[in-house]
């Protein structure tokens, strides 16, 4: 099996692609969305570290929706690509042969959609079988934009995550989720049931590409919204069929779990009444609400968000616009107050995030 990967790869011409996030925005365009001097230094710097995190390899064709998609069921392959291992970079272990795959998964509405991953195997099987020990990676928040994927970043979004399974001789099996990489649909940011079918129909899939390979058991690990994700899938009813095409189901570690974001921004919002250090703090999570209202949005793209500040309202706008990431979506409100994210005159704020 690993001569075959190992030619499979050798053969695979390097992909070139196009950056589609994290995209340079002049100031005066910065400007017009309300981002002023102080505003675009800090998005303008994090936007050009950001681009160079997720780089530029974006394969249009690849993560276009594939044409047999229509006529596919959960957990059908679409299309498989290897990765070339000198596109890799970053912590991602050396001998690491990984491949991109298009697959199909169910929505929040039980409708089939189009998503995107990667399985990433190690140099050697640590267990000494035939068989790799199988483990669905759910990944931290990396961005709501379809450039955010980690299958396309070259460090396959590898932060001291997923590399020590690959060092222990797992295979891991990734989902980007649905609206990342591919984007028929917008990505629904924490819409937790939703991301779980993402994960259990990656091993589906990747089973029909590797199974001989592969152990019929597996686990799922997941961090922050992966953590959230993975907590979901060992509360559904989707790997506990015995019968399953996934395999047996053993288990899930939830790190950093994001399961109570409601409740977490309501203690971000009561933190700016106290010390300065709690104010610093409770920035860095609100940073993290363009992505939940982006990901609400892309599922009910009639909900006018009336507790939101117009400052704030712009402030998404100009991330749409440059497709920011994970950290710089981030920075765009390290320079706001509270009142300019929460419209608190609209007395809304709690009864919206009950």
């Amino acid at each position: 099996m690993r001569s075959q990967l190992f030619l499979s790869t050798l053969l695979f011409s390097t992909v070139t692609g196009s950056q589609v996030a994290n995209l340079n925005i002049p100031a005066d365009v910065a400007a017009e969305y309300g981002c002023n001097a102080t505003c675009y230094r800090t998005f303008s710097a994090i936007l050009y570290i950001d681009a160079m995190e997720y780089g530029a390899l974006y394969d249009e064709e690849f993560y276009a929706t594939a044409n047999n998609f229509s006529a596919s069921a959960p957990g059908d392959i679409l299309k498989f690509q290897p990765i070339v291992p000198d596109e890799l970079s970053g912590s991602v272990p050396k001998g690491t042969t990984a491949y991109r795959f298009q697959y199909t998964s169910v929505d929040l509405f039980g409708n089939t959609v189009p998503v995107t991953g990667f399985i990433a195997f190690p140099y050697a099987n640590r267990t000494n079988g035939q068989l790799f020990r199988t483990v669905a990676w759910a990944h931290g928040t990396s961005g709501v934009f379809r450039g955010c994927a980690p299958s396309v970043i070259p460090s396959l979004y590898e932060y001291g995550s997923w590399s020590y399974l690959i060092e222990r001789g797992y295979a891991v099996v990734a989902t980007d989720y649905a609206g990342l990489g591919n984007d028929q649909a917008g990505h629904p940011y924490v819409a937790l049931s939703a991301h779980a079918n993402d994960v259990f129909y990656s091993v589906v899939a990747v089973r029909k590409l590797f199974g001989a390979s592969l152990s019929t058991e597996w686990m799922s690990v997941g961090h922050s919204q992966g953590g959230g994700t993975v907590w979901s899938l060992a509360e559904s009813s989707l790997p506990r069929n015995n019968n399953s095409s996934a395999g047996r189901y053993l288990g899930t570690v939830a790190q950093a779990p994001g399961v109570f974001m409601g409740s977490t921004a309501l203690v971000a919002l009561e933190s700016t009444q106290k010390s300065t250090s709690d104010i610093a703090s409770s920035r860095s999570v609100l940073g993290e609400v363009g992505f939940a209202v982006i990901g609400f949005q892309n599922i009910y793209p009639n909900e006018t968000f009336s507790w939101m500040d117009h400052t704030f309202r712009e402030r998404l706008k100009l991330a749409k616009k440059a497709q920011a990431c994970y950290t710089s979506m981030e920075s765009l409100t390290t320079d706001l107050d509270i009142n300019q994210v929460f419209n608190l005159s609209a007395n809304t704020t709690n009864e919206q995030a009950r």
